[in-house]
């Protein structure tokens, strides 16, 4: 069977899938099970494809068919123009988060040998893209699935990235005093969805996504900002950094919480869509 057939036989198996949505899907499996550019596919239509990789793609279109993300069908994520690994343990990163770690090149000057950490690492994107593209000598990492450490420490192998990676549960009492570490940068992404928030979500997310990572308490839905910012409060240098992507319902409410401990040059900040959806401040010197 070359391309050109399999896309027909895919379009035949996956019907209960939008069109618009089923092409795009065919489209980018075809591209990580050949290791290709997206792009490329319809140049090469008449190639065939191995017996063995048949196998494969057939397994891959049941598993679409009953909702799975292509993501967690492949165990390919992109993000910042580069691979990941992800597994159903860890979000699949979104373009949002990419422009987080985009801000943060842009508006912070770090040198090689800074010390940065993101708290609710998951796959360990953010800490992984901030520094290969800082060019940073280590990072620190943590989250509370030891399933969500392991997938950032192969993610790290994969890189080539010096990422020190420990367990943490950012709710225990105590939290914010459970280490001596100082950093220059602290980086968060952590759950921030409320349960009412959670009933308009779509089925692919909510069947297949880790909840530990997505849902915030309906009574307090900025909790881990605030337990995160207490941390950084103890644990960033003068001068040192703490970066939020926040539900853009909250962005207010957290950058008033950062002002209110004391941080300095607060924002908060748009993502593209217009939706607010990052909060910073700076430790005084």
């Amino acid at each position: 069977m070359n391309l050109n057939e399999f896309n027909s036989y895919a379009n035949q198996q996956l019907q209960s899938i939008d069109g618009g949505e089923r092409s795009s899907l065919i489209r980018f499996l075809l591209a990580d099970r050949l290791s290709v550019n997206a792009n490329e596919i319809d140049l090469k239509s008449t190639i065939s494809l191995p017996s063995s990789l048949m196998e494969t793609l057939q397994n891959d279109l049941i598993k679409l068919q009953s909702g799975v993300p292509l993501q967690y069908v492949t165990n390919i994520a992109w993000f910042a123009g580069e691979k990941y690994f992800v597994d159903e343990s860890v979000l699949i990163p979104r373009p949002e988060t990419e422009e987080l770690v985009y801000l943060i090149k842009e508006e912070v000057e770090l040198n090689e040998d800074a010390s940065v950490l993101d708290i609710c690492c998951g796959s360990g994107c953010i800490p992984i893209a901030l520094a290969k593209q800082l060019k940073l000598k280590q990072v620190y990492a943590c989250d509370i699935s030891l399933e969500a450490l392991a997938v950032s420490k192969k993610n790290a192998a994969i890189h080539n990235v010096n990422l020190n990676l420990f367990w943490t549960d950012v709710l225990e009492e105590g939290f914010e005093n459970n280490s001596d570490l100082k950093f220059d940068l602290i980086v968060s992404n952590p759950p921030y969805i409320t349960a009412i928030e959670g009933n308009a979500m779509s089925d692919s997310v909510l069947d297949f996504e880790p909840h530990l990572a997505l849902f915030a308490p309906d009574d307090d839905p900025i909790r881990f900002y605030r337990k995160i910012a207490l941390y950084a409060k103890q644990h960033l240098n003068p001068g040192g950094s703490l970066w939020f992507e926040v539900n853009k319902l909250y962005g207010v409410e957290v950058e008033r919480l950062l002002r209110g401990l004391g941080f300095v040059e607060t924002m908060a900040q748009e993502d593209m869509s217009g939706n607010l959806r990052f909060v910073s401040g700076f430790q005084p010197f």
